[in-house]
């Protein structure tokens, strides 16, 4: 019978008394993998924020919805996007575990890992390292600035 007693109970690796491993039988992630794991999740989703159309142009819509608005501003930055992005992932993935100023501060880093990324991605970009879209291919879309 599950009650909140047990999370009482686990020590610091999620064992309880009997040695068993938190309710779904896993470990949750430590810090540096899930710093790992957030600093993608960061760098994939504020990339698609701001320099994608999302599936089915859904970002395209939802920029549009919030153009003229002061969330405008924070899907044109990378850097602005990435910190909200990166205290999210790190709630989701620290909240509950960590104290209040470590999940801030994962969420920090987090953010800063993804802008080195989106940083060697640019570089790799303008250096000729990763080809260019085949704009004919039916896969990409691309948006008409005249609309």
């Amino acid at each position: 019978m599950p009650c909140d007693q047990d999370a009482a109970d686990r020590d610091a690796a999620g064992r309880d008394a009997a040695g068993r491993v938190g309710r779904s039988g896993r470990q949750p992630l430590g810090v540096l993998a899930g710093l790992a794991v957030g600093a993608l999740a960061t760098w994939r989703v504020s990339r698609l924020l701001v320099s994608e159309d999302g599936p089915g142009q859904l970002v395209v819509r939802l920029r549009r919805a919030v153009d003229g608005t002061p969330l405008a501003g924070v899907m044109d930055c990378f850097a602005c996007t990435s910190v909200w992005v990166g205290t999210g992932v790190s709630v989701a993935l620290f909240g509950g575990r960590a104290r209040v100023r470590d999940v801030a501060v994962l969420g920090l880093a987090t953010s800063g890992a993804a802008l080195l990324a989106e940083r060697l991605l640019e570089r790799a970009e303008g250096a000729g390292f990763l080809p260019e879209p085949d704009l004919d291919s039916p896969l990409v879309t691309v948006q008409d600035e005249r609309r």
